[in-house]
Protein backbone atom coordinates (compact mmCIF):
# COMPACT_ATOMS: atom_id res chain seq x y z
CA UNK A 1 0.00 0.00 0.00
CA UNK A 2 1.26 3.46 -0.87
CA UNK A 3 -0.01 7.01 -1.24
CA UNK A 4 1.39 8.53 -4.46
CA UNK A 5 1.74 12.31 -4.47
CA UNK A 6 2.49 14.56 -7.48
CA UNK A 7 2.72 18.32 -7.02
CA UNK A 8 3.00 20.45 -10.16
CA UNK A 9 3.58 24.22 -10.37
CA UNK A 10 3.20 25.94 -13.73
CA UNK A 11 5.75 28.57 -14.73
CA UNK A 12 4.45 30.52 -17.71
CA UNK A 13 2.61 28.79 -20.53
CA UNK A 14 5.09 26.04 -21.36
CA UNK A 15 6.98 24.99 -18.19
CA UNK A 16 6.21 23.31 -14.90
CA UNK A 17 8.17 22.13 -11.89
CA UNK A 18 7.24 18.77 -10.34
CA UNK A 19 7.72 17.00 -7.00
CA UNK A 20 6.72 13.32 -6.87
CA UNK A 21 6.81 10.53 -4.29
CA UNK A 22 4.93 7.40 -3.24
CA UNK A 23 4.98 8.76 0.36
CA UNK A 24 5.13 5.88 2.85
CA UNK A 25 5.01 2.32 1.45
CA UNK A 26 3.80 -0.92 3.08
CA UNK A 27 4.46 -4.01 0.97
CA UNK A 28 4.07 -7.75 1.52
CA UNK A 29 5.74 -10.15 -0.91
CA UNK A 30 4.41 -13.56 -1.98
CA UNK A 31 6.60 -15.30 0.62
CA UNK A 32 5.09 -13.19 3.44
CA UNK A 33 8.07 -10.82 3.84
CA UNK A 34 6.85 -7.38 4.98
CA UNK A 35 8.69 -4.23 3.94
CA UNK A 36 7.96 -0.62 4.78
CA UNK A 37 9.55 2.79 4.58
CA UNK A 38 9.45 6.22 3.10
CA UNK A 39 9.62 6.30 -0.70
CA UNK A 40 12.28 8.36 -2.49
CA UNK A 41 11.39 11.85 -3.70
CA UNK A 42 11.70 12.84 -7.37
CA UNK A 43 12.30 16.42 -8.47
CA UNK A 44 11.32 17.17 -12.04
CA UNK A 45 10.39 19.59 -14.75
CA UNK A 46 8.29 19.55 -17.90
CA UNK A 47 8.75 21.66 -21.00
CA UNK A 48 5.96 21.89 -23.58
CA UNK A 49 7.69 21.79 -26.99
CA UNK A 50 4.56 22.22 -29.13
CA UNK A 51 1.00 23.11 -28.20
CA UNK A 52 -0.99 23.43 -31.44
CA UNK A 53 -4.26 25.34 -31.42
CA UNK A 54 -5.84 22.45 -33.34
CA UNK A 55 -6.54 19.69 -30.76
CA UNK A 56 -6.45 17.06 -33.54
CA UNK A 57 -2.70 17.73 -33.93
CA UNK A 58 -0.51 16.04 -31.29
CA UNK A 59 1.30 18.21 -28.75
CA UNK A 60 4.75 17.21 -27.48
CA UNK A 61 6.63 17.81 -24.27
CA UNK A 62 9.76 16.65 -22.44
CA UNK A 63 9.63 15.46 -18.82
CA UNK A 64 12.81 15.04 -16.77
CA UNK A 65 13.05 13.65 -13.22
CA UNK A 66 15.99 13.46 -10.82
CA UNK A 67 15.72 11.15 -7.81
CA UNK A 68 18.46 11.96 -5.27
CA UNK A 69 19.29 9.54 -2.44
CA UNK A 70 16.20 9.80 -0.22
CA UNK A 71 13.49 7.77 1.51
CA UNK A 72 13.80 5.43 4.48
CA UNK A 73 13.64 1.79 5.53
CA UNK A 74 13.35 -0.83 2.80
CA UNK A 75 12.67 1.79 0.13
CA UNK A 76 15.59 4.17 0.74
CA UNK A 77 17.52 5.01 -2.43
CA UNK A 78 21.30 5.17 -2.12
CA UNK A 79 22.23 6.44 -5.59
CA UNK A 80 20.96 9.24 -7.78
CA UNK A 81 18.62 7.95 -10.48
CA UNK A 82 16.09 9.51 -12.83
CA UNK A 83 14.52 9.48 -16.25
CA UNK A 84 13.94 11.54 -19.38
CA UNK A 85 10.77 11.11 -21.46
CA UNK A 86 9.24 12.49 -24.62
CA UNK A 87 5.47 12.70 -24.07
CA UNK A 88 2.65 13.35 -26.52
CA UNK A 89 -1.03 14.23 -26.18
CA UNK A 90 -3.31 13.58 -29.16
CA UNK A 91 -7.09 13.87 -29.48
CA UNK A 92 -7.25 11.49 -32.45
CA UNK A 93 -11.08 11.29 -32.69
CA UNK A 94 -14.08 12.96 -31.05
CA UNK A 95 -14.03 12.04 -27.32
CA UNK A 96 -10.88 9.89 -27.74
CA UNK A 97 -7.27 10.66 -26.76
CA UNK A 98 -3.90 8.93 -26.88
CA UNK A 99 -1.05 9.84 -24.53
CA UNK A 100 2.14 7.90 -25.34
CA UNK A 101 5.60 8.53 -23.92
CA UNK A 102 8.99 7.00 -24.56
CA UNK A 103 12.19 7.46 -22.61
CA UNK A 104 15.31 6.27 -20.92
CA UNK A 105 15.83 5.77 -17.19
CA UNK A 106 18.70 5.22 -14.80
CA UNK A 107 17.24 2.74 -12.30
CA UNK A 108 18.57 1.79 -8.86
CA UNK A 109 18.30 -1.84 -7.78
CA UNK A 110 19.72 -4.02 -4.99
CA UNK A 111 22.74 -2.86 -3.01
CA UNK A 112 22.61 0.62 -4.53
CA UNK A 113 23.74 -0.38 -8.02
CA UNK A 114 22.19 1.25 -11.10
CA UNK A 115 21.52 0.35 -14.72
CA UNK A 116 19.94 2.03 -17.75
CA UNK A 117 16.56 0.95 -19.11
CA UNK A 118 14.22 1.94 -21.91
CA UNK A 119 10.69 2.92 -20.97
CA UNK A 120 7.42 3.19 -22.86
CA UNK A 121 3.89 3.96 -21.67
CA UNK A 122 0.61 4.79 -23.34
CA UNK A 123 -2.86 5.76 -22.17
CA UNK A 124 -5.98 5.57 -24.32
CA UNK A 125 -8.83 7.66 -22.94
CA UNK A 126 -12.51 8.00 -23.81
CA UNK A 127 -14.64 10.92 -22.59
CA UNK A 128 -18.36 10.10 -22.94
CA UNK A 129 -19.11 13.41 -21.15
CA UNK A 130 -17.07 16.50 -20.25
CA UNK A 131 -16.60 15.26 -16.67
CA UNK A 132 -16.14 11.49 -17.17
CA UNK A 133 -13.02 9.76 -18.51
CA UNK A 134 -12.53 6.02 -19.05
CA UNK A 135 -8.92 4.94 -19.62
CA UNK A 136 -6.59 2.00 -20.26
CA UNK A 137 -2.86 2.27 -19.47
CA UNK A 138 0.09 0.09 -20.42
CA UNK A 139 3.73 0.49 -19.41
CA UNK A 140 6.98 -1.26 -20.28
CA UNK A 141 10.47 -1.13 -18.80
CA UNK A 142 13.27 -3.03 -20.53
CA UNK A 143 15.15 -4.48 -18.83
CA UNK A 144 13.39 -4.59 -15.46
CA UNK A 145 16.63 -5.56 -13.66
CA UNK A 146 20.25 -5.46 -14.78
CA UNK A 147 20.56 -8.13 -17.47
CA UNK A 148 16.92 -9.15 -16.96
CA UNK A 149 13.82 -9.33 -19.11
CA UNK A 150 11.19 -6.67 -19.78
CA UNK A 151 8.42 -5.82 -17.32
CA UNK A 152 4.91 -5.01 -18.58
CA UNK A 153 2.03 -3.63 -16.52
CA UNK A 154 -1.55 -2.73 -17.54
CA UNK A 155 -4.48 -1.09 -15.78
CA UNK A 156 -7.88 0.38 -16.56
CA UNK A 157 -10.01 2.85 -14.71
CA UNK A 158 -12.34 5.78 -14.51
CA UNK A 159 -11.79 9.45 -13.63
CA UNK A 160 -14.58 11.84 -12.72
CA UNK A 161 -14.31 15.63 -12.60
CA UNK A 162 -16.24 16.47 -9.44
CA UNK A 163 -15.77 20.22 -9.85
CA UNK A 164 -13.66 22.35 -12.18
CA UNK A 165 -10.70 21.87 -9.79
CA UNK A 166 -11.26 18.42 -8.19
CA UNK A 167 -11.01 15.01 -9.88
CA UNK A 168 -11.59 11.52 -8.42
CA UNK A 169 -10.19 8.35 -9.98
CA UNK A 170 -10.35 4.58 -9.50
CA UNK A 171 -8.35 1.91 -11.34
CA UNK A 172 -7.24 -1.72 -11.21
CA UNK A 173 -4.41 -3.53 -12.96
CA UNK A 174 -1.72 -6.16 -12.88
CA UNK A 175 1.71 -7.03 -14.16
CA UNK A 176 1.64 -9.15 -17.31
CA UNK A 177 5.34 -9.87 -17.45
CA UNK A 178 8.35 -9.57 -15.17
CA UNK A 179 9.27 -10.40 -11.61
CA UNK A 180 9.13 -6.80 -10.35
CA UNK A 181 5.60 -6.08 -11.62
CA UNK A 182 2.71 -6.29 -9.12
CA UNK A 183 0.48 -9.35 -9.39
CA UNK A 184 -2.60 -7.21 -9.01
CA UNK A 185 -3.58 -3.84 -7.56
CA UNK A 186 -6.46 -1.44 -7.02
CA UNK A 187 -5.92 2.30 -6.68
CA UNK A 188 -8.04 5.31 -5.83
CA UNK A 189 -7.04 8.94 -5.99
CA UNK A 190 -8.00 12.56 -5.74
CA UNK A 191 -6.49 15.45 -7.71
CA UNK A 192 -7.00 19.09 -6.94
CA UNK A 193 -5.91 22.35 -8.57
CA UNK A 194 -5.04 25.33 -6.38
Amino acid sequence: MMAPLLLRAGIGQDREFRLETNSYVFQRSGDGLRQEGGAPVALGAKYQITDPSDSATPSFGVIARLIPPSGSGSFRSRRTSGDLRLAADWDFAPNWSLNPNVGVARVEYEEGRTFFARTFAATVGYNPTASLNLFVDAGLQSPETRGGRSAVIVDAGIAYLLTRDVQLDLSAGKGLRGSTSPRGFVSAGISTRF
